[in-house]
């Protein structure tokens, strides 16, 4: 009985987490290109951050008014303020070095100060410069904030953050609403991104319900077996 329990709760928790942890990003040593509308397009300079938290060379490496780069340490964000023109897909692109020898992640959040809901990316590392694009919903257009971190656990030994040196944002899709949707509903990512969507609300649904009623089955056969 424990083997026929094990495996359905291990296919469970699969379909549970995959919509948070099946989060992909695409990583690229070439600029990106045709990812949408530009918003913002920013070097690492001080005066194109609408604000930050950590004091300048203590928890922001080499942030000031004119750089090229800067590295943000264990509690610090940077925050880019933008304008959402309507409700939809945006893609984001962080032009960065993560060197090599030891693990290097970012952490990055919508509208989140207090870094609440940030996600935390694993960047490959290397020593010459790479690109991670990501993407996000939004469904709130006008004023919003997009903020990046420090990674998640940070200790700057078997951790640590990367040197981030352009911080781009694009407009890629408009929300679909029901009367313009496609004839193949099955979620799928924009090509040129790379990036794996999330499973829609109905199909998570369903895949649980049909979970749950695998892992009963296989409980009521052992048990009929043990009789």
């Amino acid at each position: 009985m424990k083997k026929y329990i094990l495996t359905a709760l291990f296919i469970l928790v699969t379909v549970l987490l995959f919509p948070v942890y099946g989060l992909a990003f695409e990583f690229t040593v070439d600029e990106p290109t045709g990812l949408g509308t530009e918003i913002f397009n920013y070097p690492a300079d001080e005066n194109y951050i609408t604000s930050y938290f950590g004091e300048n060379n203590v928890n922001i490496y080499n942030l000031s008014p004119g750089g090229t780069n800067y590295c943000l340490k264990m509690d610090a964000y940077a925050m880019y303020e933008f304008d959402a023109p309507e409700e939809g897909t945006y893609t984001f692109v962080v032009k960065y070095i993560a060197r090599e020898g030891t693990n290097r992640g970012l952490d990055y959040a919508l509208n989140d100060p207090d870094g609440k809901n940030r996600i935390f990316i694993d960047l490959p590392e290397s020593n010459s410069e790479q690109y991670v694009i990501g993407t996000f919903e939004i469904t709130s257009p006008g004023k919003n904030q997009f903020y990046l971190y420090a990674p998640t656990n940070m200790d700057d030994v078997t951790l640590k953050s990367c040197d981030i040196y352009n911080v781009a944002l694009y407009f890629t899709a408009p929300i679909v609403t029901e009367t313009e949707a496609p004839a193949n509903t099955e979620a799928e990512a924009p090509a040129e991104t790379g990036i794996i969507a999330a499973p829609q609300t109905s199909d998570f649904v369903t895949g649980i319900a049909a979970v749950l009623a695998v892992a009963g089955s296989a409980a009521a056969l052992c048990l009929r077996k043990k009789r």
